[in-house]
């Protein structure tokens, strides 16, 4: 495909999205941490603390 992807899924599916989570540019937890990840692509502005 070529595409970047970011993943967003809760620990329990880590085993079966294993495959797909090493494909991916990033594995968040909560929708924050995929629009910080976005923000650091996009812009370069590292996330808040």
């Amino acid at each position: 495909m070529g595409k970047s992807i970011i993943t967003l899924h809760p620990e329990a599916l880590d085993h079966a999205l294993k495959e797909v989570d090493r494909a991916a540019l990033a594995v968040a937890r909560e929708p924050a941490q995929v629009v910080e990840a976005l923000r650091y692509a996009i812009q370069g502005t590292a996330p808040s603390t």
